[in-house]
């Protein structure tokens, strides 16, 4: 009966001393595992970081026109020669004579320009303050005034004054809608 076991016992006596002998082996060998598992995990990690930037790129990409409209909105800098252009075809699209143009600039948060309405933007903003003066009748500025409201880049209106040119002979009377008025127009825009 101790013949059947000595065989088992030796094969465990032999596992045994092969185990305590090689423990620096065995030990190194649990260390590469748990190492392999670790950089699975980093792996693993690292293609959700990948998929989470591919799946911002993509949205980037299908919203770019929106980005590239707010940067038209509110721009990098002052980008005075087309504000300009913009200001001028939006007074003769209108049936408005264009006079002068003065632009200044001021940090957000400055006292500035004797603004009677002083609404600071988000910080780290820019405004450009712009008197222009235009030359037409009431209806001509009403229209100008709705089509600076709607105008891509934002402005905002902060003073409107106007004086009467007296076109008319005495005696003569001129209709409203033919009157002819020089307009004074203070307004900020604002860029990056």
């Amino acid at each position: 009966m101790i013949k059947k076991f000595v065989p088992i016992i030796l094969i465990l006596i032999f596992a045994t001393i092969v185990i305590f002998l090689n423990v620096p082996g065995v030990q190194k060998i649990l260390d590469t595992r748990k190492q392999i598992d670790s950089r699975k995990q980093a792996l693993i990690e690292e293609q959700e970081l990948i998929t989470k930037v591919e799946n911002l790129v993509k949205l980037y990409e299908d919203n770019k026109e929106s980005v590239d409209k707010i940067n038209y909105i509110i721009p990098s800098g002052e980008d005075i020669p087309n504000l300009i252009v913009q200001l001028e075809a939006l007074a003769f699209e209108q049936g408005l004579v264009l006079g002068k143009i003065e632009m200044t600039s001021r940090e957000t948060g400055q006292e500035g320009g004797g603004d009677t309405q002083q609404e600071k933007p988000a910080e780290g903003y820019k405004i450009l303050t712009i008197n222009i003066s235009v030359m037409g009748t009431y209806t001509a500025i009403k229209n100008y005034l709705l089509a600076v409201e709607e105008n891509m880049r934002l402005m905002d209106v902060n003073s409107l004054k106007f004086s009467s040119k007296s076109g008319a002979e005495e005696g003569e009377e001129i209709s409203p809608e033919t009157q002819i008025f020089d307009f004074n127009l203070t307004m900020n825009t604002y860029y990056q």
